[in-house]
């Protein structure tokens, strides 16, 4: 699926009900992009590559889905998300902790600070 022990999986997910399944299991970063929104290709997908994101999200035990607000409503209505791109952390039972609007390194700077679980 998306997120499978400690080894953290950079997917976008097939269906709503898996998106909320993922975020109802908590501990997980979920960046909302869409397709046609360049700051988002720079942004969301820029996590990707960025070279230690990987490894601060196994030590912080915290998964990273992607979300398309343009294919996946449903969700973005729910999570209110009113802008994209936009990276919400989920907490345990899916409560949010923190919202990053436009994010950038904000998210990655914030991720640094975060204890070790």
């Amino acid at each position: 699926m998306i997120i499978t022990g400690a080894e953290r999986v950079f997917a976008i997910p097939r269906t709503e009900a898996e998106i909320f399944d993922v975020i109802d299991r908590g501990n997980v970063a979920v960046g909302y992009f869409a397709d046609w929104c360049m700051p988002c290709r720079i942004v969301v997908w820029g996590l990707r590559d960025y070279s230690g994101l990987k490894s601060i999200l196994s030590d912080k035990r915290l998964g990273l889905m992607y979300v398309d607000t343009d294919i996946h409503s449903k969700v973005v209505r729910q999570e209110r998300v009113d802008v994209v791109p936009s990276v919400i952390v989920y907490g345990e039972g899916g409560r949010e902790i923190k919202r990053f609007i436009g994010c950038g390194s904000s998210f990655t700077e914030w991720l640094r600070q975060q204890p070790v679980r």
